[in-house]
């Protein structure tokens, strides 16, 4: 139990991760500076195409990638539960006593889809298509969808195989994204769900 606490907490930048980075994706910076104020900023300015991108970038090579969660099967096997109830009576009620990487492994990779395909998100990003500097790079939606698709589904492109968490994701891509199309969530964006 103490092996798996450890685990846990040495997995945990992940799980921060999957939570904090995706919100470059469609960001908006807000300020409150005074018209008068030296050097004020506009009250928003869209997160620009670079780092929105250094964003998929990130979520595609530390969340995504194939290999990611590849662990000694020697330390996965140490990673049980406590086998004794606690003062609440907890252990009795949470099923195996083995560690469900899975499932963990699943919610961290997923977690980025509740955030770049909420349809406010979506909206945000067509709308910052349009409110960027002139001359400033644009980050589209066309892009986001992309980028998304291709880095869930590499293997179609090389012809490697396809592990387990890697299965895992894509099912998980493939429902959100017939979600968008079949049972769109209220405000979805027709672009979006025509993409």
């Amino acid at each position: 139990a103490d092996i798996r606490r450890a685990f846990i907490y040495a997995v945990w930048d992940y799980t921060l991760a999957s939570f904090a980075v995706p919100r470059l994706i469609g960001g908006v910076r807000m300020y409150r500076d005074h018209i008068s104020d030296p050097g004020a900023h506009p009250a928003m300015v869209p997160v620009s195409a670079e780092e929105q991108r250094f964003a998929l970038g990130f979520l595609r090579d530390s969340l995504w990638a194939p290999g990611i969660f590849d662990f000694d099967p020697e330390l996965l096997n140490m990673l049980g539960r406590e086998r004794f109830p606690t003062f609440d009576w907890t252990t009795l009620y949470t099923g195996t006593f083995d560690f469900d990487l899975h499932s963990y492994v699943l919610s961290v990779q997923t977690e980025p889809f509740y955030w770049i395909y909420d349809p406010l998100v979506l909206e945000r990003v067509i709308n910052n298509e349009i409110r960027m500097p002139d001359g400033a790079e644009v980050f589209t939606l066309i892009e986001l969808f992309d980028t998304v698709r291709d880095s869930i589904w590499t293997e179609l492109a090389t012809g490697d195989p396809i592990d387990s968490y890697r299965r895992n994701l894509q099912r998980a891509h493939l429902d959100m994204i017939t979600g968008l199309v079949l049972n769109p969530a209220y405000m979805t964006p027709e672009d979006a769900i025509t993409l």
